[in-house]
């Protein structure tokens, strides 16, 4: 049996037509960085650390990943990359004779169409995290245990870091977003 391809899939496809009607409501511009043949991934501009993985099976995945790749930060750790999943979006689909079911959903939520399904329980909370959580104020911040065998990555608000009550976790913070903000509304 012949694999098809994620480009000539659903998942892929209508998200595609949603960006191109609602990409100007991100602050920061998202764009497809790369396809497989069982995932894609998007990126948002001058933004090196985030990432968000669309899966065929319908798991959709917003990851933050910091390499050591010698930019003249201190880390004290002997791990080479940093990576956790901030946020994801759980949705299984079941097609009904009145339309579409989120079997994860309580009380289940019904919607006439699968690209409404899809719109309402990964694309619009997509886009509300994008425009809360990508603005200049916001550092990705990386937090290890004392013995090193445990790393978390989180977004903090400039502000907020001196309340944070894991300082002592944490080993560093960098600008979320790059100085070139030109893309920024």
């Amino acid at each position: 049996m012949k694999k098809i391809s994620i480009k000539n899939k659903f998942i892929y496809l209508n998200f595609i037509k949603w960006l191109e009607l609602n990409q100007h409501r991100f602050l920061i511009q998202p764009y497809i960085e790369k396809i497989n043949e069982t995932s894609f991934i998007i990126a948002f501009k001058n933004v090196d650390y985030i990432k968000v993985i669309f899966k065929d099976w319908g798991e959709v995945e917003i990851w933050a990943t910091k390499e050591d790749n010698n930019d003249n930060l201190e880390i004290s750790s002997p791990l080479k990359e940093f990576s956790d999943i901030l946020y994801d979006f759980d949705i299984r689909e079941r097609k009904l004779n009145k339309g579409y079911l989120c079997e994860v959903c309580t009380p289940p939520i019904y919607t006439k169409d699968r690209s409404s399904i899809w719109e309402m329980h990964v694309y619009e909370p997509l886009l509300k995290w994008a425009v809360e959580n990508l603005i200049p104020q916001n550092q990705l911040c990386i937090y290890e245990t004392e013995d090193k065998n445990a790393h978390w990555l989180k977004i903090k608000n400039t502000t907020e870091l001196e309340f944070d009550n894991e300082v002592e976790f944490r080993t560093f913070c960098i600008p979320l977003i790059k100085k070139d903000q030109s893309d920024l509304k």
